[in-house]
């Protein structure tokens, strides 16, 4: 309500009322941990060219949906938990873009795609397993990943 009181619009840099800067967007970083930590979805190169999905499976949440307008299209993140461990997650990878999805998997055998095993998937090809975390490289399409 201070802000409020005298003239603000928008969130203040500082509470002081000389403050120079009276422009930061509200909420901003909270939408970033969102995308960049809870979707787990960071560029890895500029326009989404290559680009990195890590989910964070924080606590008891069970589900994140997130959906980016790149300059090659569309990027579609879902993931949703079930009971006994079991992972979902759904990808879209827009045209001429490459991600790099990074699942909890300590073998690429607990790991499928559209119901078939991993080495058969088309577009997906295994970068390697370490620390309990499968790394797949996966070219333009849509997908459906599950993890037991």
């Amino acid at each position: 309500g201070y802000w409020f009181a005298h003239g603000a619009n928008s969130l203040w840099e500082a509470w002081e009322l000389t403050a120079r800067s009276r422009n930061h967007y509200m909420f901003g970083t909270v939408d970033g941990w969102f995308f960049t930590t809870l979707a787990g979805l960071r560029p890895d190169r500029p326009g989404f060219e290559t680009f990195t999905v890590r989910p964070r499976l924080l606590g008891d949440l069970t589900e994140v949906r997130a959906t980016t307008e790149t300059v090659r299209g569309r990027i579609d993140i879902h993931w949703r938990r079930g009971p006994g461990g079991q992972l979902w997650l759904d990808l879209t990878v827009p045209g001429n873009s490459i991600a790099t999805l990074y699942l909890p998997a300590g073998s690429p055998a607990a790991i499928t795609e559209a119901g078939q095993a991993l080495a058969a998937a088309t577009g997906v090809r295994l970068l390697g397993v370490a620390d309990g975390t499968a790394a797949l490289s996966v070219g333009s399409g849509s997908y459906r990943f599950a993890v037991s």
